[in-house]
């Protein structure tokens, strides 16, 4: 499979991590429980557009309905809002499923230089047995948007069935 040189694929560790405070990119010592929240310069990642000036186009692939993965969405989108590439968003509703918060975030996050797309949603089954087939279909889909349209910069993959 050819994979576009913006493809990337990150684990939720460590962009929450990142988003968290818990450690710095930059190589410094992680803030301690005391330390001032941390700001956009701790981090080096100023919020900037594409070279041409268009936005950061993001997908989102999650390997299941397991609970904690729109939780862990849900904050790393707080931690690019902290950061500065998100502007103040209202109230997200409680109790979205991965997909449910994924469209939520596409028609109602703000940015200047991130787009949340709205088409952007896989959603792969644990492997094995059943599953099977839906993991099959939602890699080929996967597949075909990378290699035909090749407009994300960056997708989220949640879990080892997606991050595979």
């Amino acid at each position: 499979m050819k994979v576009p040189r913006f493809l990337l694929l990150l684990t939720c560790a460590t962009v929450f991590a990142v988003g968290a405070g818990l450690v710095r990119a930059d190589g410094g010592p992680k803030p301690t429980m005391t330390a001032p929240a941390p700001s956009a310069r701790t981090f080096l990642v100023t919020p900037k557009t594409k070279p041409d000036g268009g936005k950061w186009r993001i997908g989102y692939y999650e390997s299941s309905n397991y609970k904690l993965y729109p939780q862990t969405l849900l904050e790393i989108a707080r931690g690019l809002q902290h950061m500065g590439w998100m502007d103040e968003k209202p109230d997200v509703p409680d109790d979205l499923s991965g997909e449910d918060l994924w469209r939520w975030l596409a028609r109602h996050a703000r940015s200047d230089t991130l787009e949340f797309v709205e088409d952007a949603y896989w959603q792969s089954s644990d492997t094995g047995g059943e599953n099977e087939p839906r993991r099959l279909a939602a890699r080929e889909s996967f597949r075909k948007r990378v290699e035909t349209r090749g407009d994300l910069a960056l997708v989220i993959a949640m879990g080892t069935a997606a991050g595979q």
